[in-house]
């Protein structure tokens, strides 16, 4: 796949590669690693917040490893951008490194410049 070409809305990103629709799947299974379990207290309120402001809970969660910008169109450019410091700020602020959560929610606002595809169409150099 040429990633560049597939990215036809301005962020190509794959799915996570186990099935997790909702932004509360990704809140459990991070628990269970400490770097995300040992502020999650503060970062399920971000959640319960976004949620009653109108965010879908079940929107399916990205895998963040591997994203493909494409940057040509200075109007796509400045969508790109705000998206990513909204979820920069966002682990900053929750001191939240689990950036998946964020991405999760603030990236429906950006629904219209994000092309998802499934998690085995984009490989890394490990082949994953």
């Amino acid at each position: 796949m040429q990633y560049t070409q597939a990215c036809n809305k301005g962020i190509l990103i794959r799915n996570t590669p186990r099935l997790k629709v909702s932004v509360w799947d990704e809140v459990e299974e991070a628990k269970s690693q400490e770097r995300y379990a040992r502020i999650m207290e503060a970062t399920i309120p971000f959640v319960d917040i976004s949620i009653e402001q109108g965010y879908r809970h079940n929107n399916r969660v990205m895998n963040n490893g591997v994203i493909v910008y494409k940057v040509d169109d200075m109007s796509i450019r400045k969508s790109i951008r705000a998206l990513c410091t909204d979820v920069y700020n966002c682990c900053i602020e929750y001191d939240q490194p689990e950036c998946q959560i964020f991405w999760c929610i603030l990236s429906q606002k950006y629904e219209e410049i994000v092309t998802k595809v499934d998690f085995d169409e984009i490989k890394t150099r490990s082949g994953c």
